[in-house]
């Protein structure tokens, strides 16, 4: 895959309504991390996240079967016949007083697609950089494309590019549903 496929409005603003109140509601749980890219670094990039389901240790939350319509969807917008889930995980990043990119990364290393499904507008931009984990880095990570988070937009680009994420600024969080799949 080539471009990043970015799609405005892509749940039925029912849905999406649904879904945001279930992830801002008192009884949805959150997790702490220092880095909540998983990289080990000098710089930590921490916030919170919850991990809706996890392929490689067969795990599920209870809130899983919820946010499966975003995954079964994924197909009629994108054209991308999703064949197997790997993870479903929603990161919350806090401000930050100075605007940076956090590290950039993978989130796993083998060919699968990353799809990212925003909850609110924020000024965390992600970032989506030409180098992938299939080649040997040797300089800092130039960038590909520049996505602003916008309230129910999907993007979904070739998961073995690196990215990164970017705590907000202006606004008070960043809410991403991030969903690796084959």
């Amino acid at each position: 895959m080539k471009k990043v496929i970015t799609v405005k409005n892509f749940l039925p603003r029912s849905l999406h309504n649904l879904l945001k109140s279930k992830v801002y509601s008192n009884s949805f749980p959150w997790f702490y991390a220092e880095d909540i890219t998983g990289q080990s670094s000098d710089n930590t990039n921490g916030g919170f996240s919850h991990t809706l389901f996890d392929g490689e240790n067969l795990t599920a939350s209870e809130f899983y079967k919820e946010f499966i319509p975003i995954y079964a969807c994924m197909h009629d917008i994108s054209g991308i016949n999703p064949k197997d889930l790997l993870r479903m995980r929603i990161g919350f990043l806090t401000p930050r007083e100075v605007l940076k990119c956090n590290n950039p990364h993978v989130d796993y290393n083998k060919n699968h697609f990353t799809a990212l499904y925003y909850f609110d507008n924020s000024d965390g931009d992600t970032y989506i950089f030409n180098e992938r984990c299939t080649e040997q880095q040797t300089k800092q990570p130039t960038i590909f494309e520049t996505v602003r988070p916008e309230e129910n937009k999907l993007v979904i680009f070739d998961g073995t590019r690196f990215h990164s994420s970017s705590n907000p600024n202006k606004f008070s969080r960043r809410t991403v549903l991030t969903i690796n799949f084959e």
